[in-house]
């Protein structure tokens, strides 16, 4: 059974991998011709990665509680089936390689 101390272990370790995904994202999105930043937001239940420019949409929801990465539905809500396991280490490597600003590696394959 996981104790409390554990479960913020994991969730700083999600935090810091959020935070690195932002920077490759927003570098990235500095090189298309339409620059695109992106932003989190979080909440009590996902983390939301938001496109901030050049207009404010949502590009990927994130859970806090389990790392799964989904592709949005809608602003508020996540599709159903995860992507990702951010906790992963391959599906991650992934993510990396395969970003764009689209979230055309989003979709199911």
């Amino acid at each position: 059974m996981k104790t409390f101390k554990n479960l913020q272990e994991e969730l700083a370790g999600l935090d810091k991998h959020v935070d690195d995904l932002l920077k490759h994202f927003n570098k990235i999105g500095a090189k298309e011709r339409t620059k695109y930043t992106f932003v989190k937001s979080v909440g009590p239940k996902y983390i939301k990665i938001l496109v901030d420019k050049p207009s404010k949409s949502v590009h990927a929801f994130i859970d806090k509680n389990t790392g799964l990465m989904y592709k949005p539905a809608s602003f508020n809500a996540p599709a159903k089936g995860a992507r990702f396991d951010l906790k992963n280490s391959a599906h991650l490597s992934f993510v990396y390689k395969n970003f764009d600003v689209y979230g055309s590696y989003l979709y199911k394959r």
